[in-house]
């Protein structure tokens, strides 16, 4: 099993608008046989993370997926839990152009663990 979160990641106003305003989730199954993705993601009001997003998703192996959610919040995090371990799952922070920041780009390898 993985669970892995984002962090909290930042999305200060600059210059009258937020660097990310949406984000994209890319997900495949490297594994042999179905795994599945639990997503949830959080806003942070003051010091409270308000949840957002709850979607659990089956992939089939060698499937891949791409979600959007809205993210135009101060900060926001996102967190993922797998059956198999078979996930390989990427964050992309995009702006109102739809132009990726790579100031919320989340890698497999940069996602960090939740104990259990």
């Amino acid at each position: 099993m993985l669970y892995v979160t984002t962090g909290i990641l930042d999305n200060t106003v600059v210059a009258g608008v937020r660097p990310t305003s949406t984000v994209n989730l890319r997900i495949t199954n490297n594994g042999l046989i179905n795994d599945t993705v639990q997503i949830i993601g959080f806003y942070i009001d003051g010091d409270t993370k308000v949840q957002y997003v709850s979607e659990i998703i089956t992939l089939v192996p060698e499937g891949a997926l791409n979600r959007n959610y809205y993210a135009n919040f101060d900060a926001f995090e996102f967190q993922f839990m797998t059956i198999q371990n078979s996930m390989a799952i990427s964050v992309w922070g995009k702006s109102a152009n739809n132009d990726l920041n790579p100031a919320h780009r989340v890698l497999p390898s940069e996602l960090y663990p939740i104990p259990l």
